[in-house]
């Protein structure tokens, strides 16, 4: 199970260091995200997250509530990415586009903390699991033969290797504390489920 925010919070105030690394951990590649999904180059998303992360260590103690920290990073990020558009100059339309993710709605802040931990859990899932999934769904839903050509794996074979790696990917997402319909099958996700 996944440890609880306010634990890892609390800790990180009273000044642990291992705390911290779990903190950095955990919330490094959502904030990384965060500013991806802002368009912005992997150099500016490197200086986003360590600006907000060097932030949520300077500031945490004026964090109200532990259990918005998720919410508390994601709004950092998005107004540092804005930040960051706006000092290098970005063309204004993108910079128009940021402005209106300055502040996340409750309903993207929950999309982000989902997609999150999605990209958590495939990270922990291993081979050959996270390529095959991360090949079937993807936006230009390439099929089952070019699946095989890709990943060197029989045409036969990817259906039930599909269908035990989303259980896997379902097991580890529970354990991460995100609800999965226990009605859906293997075999048929359907939209929006895991």
């Amino acid at each position: 199970m996944e440890k609880d925010p306010r634990d890892i919070v609390e800790r990180c105030r009273r000044g642990d260091a291992r705390a911290w690394d779990e903190f950095v951990d955990r919330y490094q590649r959502l904030v990384w995200s965060v500013a991806r999904s802002c368009r912005l180059p992997a150099e500016d998303c490197d200086d986003v997250t360590q600006t907000v992360l060097l932030s949520a260590l300077r500031h945490l103690e004026e964090l109200r509530d532990p259990e918005r920290v998720t919410s508390w990073l994601l709004t950092s990020a998005h107004r540092e990415s804005w930040r960051v558009a706006r000092a290098r100059n970005r063309p204004v339309d993108l910079v128009g586009d940021f402005a209106s993710l300055a502040e996340p709605s409750p309903e993207r802040a929950a999309d982000l903390e989902s997609m999150h931990a999605v990209r958590e859990a495939l990270e922990r899932l291993g081979e050959p699991c996270r390529s095959l999934l991360t090949a079937l769904f993807r936006e230009d839903s390439p099929s089952y033969p070019r699946i095989s050509a890709e990943l060197g794996m029989p045409v036969g074979s990817i259906g039930p290797t599909r269908a035990r790696c989303l259980g896997k990917l379902r097991e580890l997402l529970a354990k991460a504390g995100f609800g999965t319909d226990p009605e859906a099958s293997p075999e048929s996700p359907g939209p929006g489920r895991i």
